[in-house]
């Protein structure tokens, strides 16, 4: 179903951002938008 609309898989988040032209991020709190962001594999390894 995902397929058929386009969406795809990434095995790292760094790896979906490179793909994507915006990042939506719904975590429940900072320290989680934190990992997400700037942890190994993060968001900004892959957009800077």
């Amino acid at each position: 179903m995902a397929a058929e609309v386009g969406a795809g898989f990434a095995p790292t988040v760094a790896e979906a951002a490179a793909q994507a032209e915006i990042v939506l991020l719904f975590l429940p709190g900072p320290d989680q938008i934190r990992s997400v962001l700037s942890g190994p594999g993060g968001v900004l390894a892959q957009v800077t």
